[in-house]
């Protein structure tokens, strides 16, 4: 494995860009575009000269109606090439230490040899990967699993990968990174409460998710329904009483916030978690089953608790989740508990970060 460090010998120029825009397709999908210009001698040794440079900055990887600083924030890049021949790894670069906002940045040249080649990138890794021999092949690398702890920090990891073949002369590869978590998030609580309950005061005090996956890998590919995603590293109901960082991203407190009746209450609260592919209901808040995003509120001072059954989650997707009550919610005790249907309408929007709109009349 060749890891590049500081060197200013330069046989050729390659340049890899990574555009960090307010990147938005027609589809509206959250991008980010890594861009490879490759350069070889003739003697077969390649050299890419990495430079990332948005041109607004890359605060730019902002999306319209981003709400959480942290889904904006590039603070590590790793680049992975491999040999598609072997599996194995020809050269790597990493480059930690980015702050949200510069403007540009540029690489020292990686040496790499030419052929065909897989180019994986890894923008906010919880952890070097390209030091050690954790990561030989591509298959290592597709393979290594994180936590959903790991993303508590000020970031959240987005990967991607393109095959590209060396040799001399230039070729250009695009790699579109995506982030591993899926966002939800409480948009609108509406007080439509209906007799009996209609002159009673209603106020939110919190919401959290319930029945999260607890692992996932850098390849994105762990079915949140298979072994390989285990029951037992689940963030189940316990994780609502649970304290730290991970706390944060399942579940938030909210102080009392009162909602008049006809009125709504639109402070968004943004919760996230990994895919989770697993559609049944849950029997006792620790198995896996669909996530769900349960809120909290009290009626004329008695708590209650309104869980929504989200849909199939999907990475880099967000879900935009509107509430309107018009009766008393369930046991606080047993908050997987379904309010019968036929007191709920719900509504879910899904766009890419992307967007994914739900509405439930409870």
């Amino acid at each position: 494995m060749k890891k590049e460090t500081m060197k200013t010998k330069h046989l050729c120029q390659t340049a890899l860009v990574i555009t960090a825009a307010a990147a938005l397709s027609c589809n509206g999908i959250f991008q980010e575009t890594l861009r490879e210009t490759v350069c070889c001698n003739p003697s077969g040794e390649c050299l890419l000269s990495v430079t990332i440079d948005e041109g607004g900055g890359m605060s730019g990887t902002k999306v319209p109606g981003d709400r959480n600083s942290d889904e904006q924030t590039v603070n590590d890049i790793q680049l992975f090439v491999f040999d598609n021949g072997t599996g194995r790894v020809d050269a790597v670069y990493h480059q930690a230490g980015l702050i949200s906002g510069t403007t540009s940045f540029s690489s020292p040249a990686i040496s790499c040899t030419a052929g065909d080649r897989t180019v994986f990138a890894i923008v906010n890794s919880p952890e070097d990967l390209t030091t050690g021999t954790q990561v030989r092949t591509l298959s290592d690398l597709r393979n290594k699993t994180f936590s959903i702890d790991s993303q508590a920090g000020n970031f959240f990891t987005m990967t991607g990968s393109a095959s590209v073949t060396l040799s001399p002369g230039t070729a250009t590869v695009h790699i579109t990174v995506s982030r591993l978590v899926s966002s939800v998030v409480l948009s609108r609580v509406e007080n439509r409460l209906v007799a009996p309950y209609s002159g009673c005061s209603l106020n939110l005090t919190g919401a959290f998710l319930l029945n999260v996956p607890g692992v996932q890998n850098l390849d994105g590919s762990i079915s949140a329904s298979s072994p390989a995603s285990p029951a037992s590293s689940w963030r189940g109901w316990y994780s609502r009483q649970t304290t730290g960082s991970v706390s944060a991203l399942l579940s938030e407190n909210i102080s009392a916030v009162a909602v008049p009746f006809g009125e709504s209450h639109r402070e968004p609260h943004t919760f996230y978690s990994f895919a989770n592919d697993v559609c049944v209901s849950s029997a006792d808040g620790k198995s896996k089953s669909n996530t769900i995003l349960v809120v909290e509120c009290s009626i004329d001072g008695v708590p209650c608790v309104y869980p929504i059954y989200l849909p199939e989650l999907v990475a880099n997707h967000r879900y935009l989740v509107g509430l309107t009550i018009e009766h008393l919610g369930t046991d606080p005790s047993e908050p997987w508990r379904r309010i019968n249907i036929s007191q709920a309408s719900v509504n879910i929007v899904i766009n890419e970060w992307e967007d994914v709109n739900y509405s439930d009349t409870i």
